[in-house]
């Protein structure tokens, strides 16, 4: 019993009476300052993610993870040794591309299907192929970028429209190139030139000019 008239469970006010936070004397709630400081803390820990989570949302496109995916296709053109046999074709095929958040480098995969008609009654050209390349964007801007690219992969080519009969073989090749790409509305269209070399016996080179788009 304080001097003043109060216990220390509780206020005498207006005839009523009134529990005192922080204590636990008879008819007081009792709540230690250990057990409010631990609420104080829980709140502020869930304040703190739900702020995170908010500005992770707040980030620009640049900020966040950079995987695209997308068509292209363009000519074909032989050149060297292939270029006595075969003339301009085309291809077509398929891009996943992936870029790091804040750099300047990034990666590429493409599975590719080529075909070259043959010259003078020869056997037309086929090939399909997967490489995995690196890219380096040299002019990095907002809208407007260049980039080199460079890498390797598996070329399956045949001189025989009917693949059945096993005329076709599976070499290691290199490729390596310069492209250029845009960026509005979540969408990148971009145009590639490689020079693309083929392990096999005879060697076979060719530069295809893709054109086509990743989202």
């Amino acid at each position: 019993m304080r001097s003043d008239g109060l216990t220390a469970g509780a206020r005498q006010r207006g005839g009523r009476r009134l529990p005192v936070v922080g204590s636990r004397g008879r008819g007081g709630i009792g709540l230690s300052g250990s057990r409010v400081a631990s609420i104080d803390g829980q709140r502020a820990r869930g304040w703190l993610a739900a702020a995170l989570f908010v500005a992770l949302l707040a980030l620009p496109g640049p900020a966040r993870a950079q995987i695209g995916f997308g068509p292209f296709l363009g000519p074909s053109f032989p050149v060297a040794d292939l270029a006595d046999a075969v003339s301009t074709g085309y291809h077509g095929g398929l891009a996943l591309d992936v870029g790091i958040p804040f750099a300047p480098i990034g990666a590429r995969a493409d599975l590719t299907f080529q075909y070259m008609p043959g010259k003078d009654g020869a056997d037309d050209f086929f090939q399909l192929f997967a490489t995995a390349s690196a890219r380096l964007r040299f002019v990095p801007a907002a809208v407007f970028s260049l980039h080199l690219l460079g890498g390797a992969g598996l070329y399956g080519s045949s001189f025989d429209r009917d693949l059945e009969d096993g005329e076709y073989t599976v070499d290691f090749g290199v490729n390596g190139g310069l492209g250029a790409r845009i960026g509005i509305f979540g969408i990148r269209p971009f145009i590639e030139a490689r020079y693309h070399y083929v392990f096999s016996d005879p060697g076979r080179a060719f530069i295809p000019i893709s054109i086509g788009f990743v989202f």
